[in-house]
């Protein structure tokens, strides 16, 4: 199914989002870049969760914030080689989908992306987000770019220039809401040719 939804996408017509690439990046880590071993070794040890394979398949590290009462979701999957990160989830409170590594930082730990942040209104974070998304379903906000392939991207596809090929972007933002509050939110994103 997700390759019949990226062989559609080829056909459709781009809206630019170029403020949406600044919330694939958060305390360092930055999604279709980052290794989710990398996370680790930064925040700590936590557990490694897998499920399934295949298309579906899906790998996550999570860890919650008491100070803040917060977790935070790093996942990756089948387009990331179940390796990269292509998605962080903020959720308040304990959420125990699967065991989940503390971190005591008293609090320090922002987790405000673009002016995005958990308890503040929907409304106000719906402000935050930018302008011209390629799609809104509720909540989920889609923003879709092309990138141009690059020498070394030449090289490394076998892509002729003459096609003139481009990576397709595409960044999602999903707020999570309760009584028009914030409770969460997503940022995914996922880059194919």
């Amino acid at each position: 199914p997700s390759l019949l939804i990226v062989l559609a996408l080829h056909s459709l017509p781009v809206i630019a989002a170029d403020n949406a690439e600044q919330f694939t990046k958060f305390n360092g880590f930055e999604l279709d870049k980052t290794e989710l071993n990398e996370i680790i070794s930064v925040l700590g040890k936590t557990t490694i969760h897998k499920e399934s394979d295949a298309g579906e398949s899906y790998t996550g590290i999570c860890y919650y914030y008491p100070k803040q009462n917060v977790t935070v979701f790093y996942e990756s999957g089948e387009m990331g080689g179940s390796t990269t990160l292509l998605d962080y989830k903020f959720l308040s409170g304990r959420i125990n989908r699967f065991p989940c590594a503390s971190i005591d930082d008293q609090g320090k730990t922002n987790f405000t992306i673009m002016g995005l942040k958990i308890g503040q209104s929907l409304k106000d974070a719906l402000k935050t987000l930018p302008q011209q998304p390629y799609s809104v379903r509720d909540t989920t906000y889609t923003y879709w770019n092309k990138i141009p392939f690059t020498e070394s991207d030449y090289s490394r596809t076998g892509a002729k220039q003459s096609d003139k090929p481009a990576w397709d972007d595409m960044i999602t933002i999903e707020i999570y809401k309760d009584k028009e509050i914030v409770n969460g939110f997503s940022v995914s994103r996922v880059i194919t040719w």
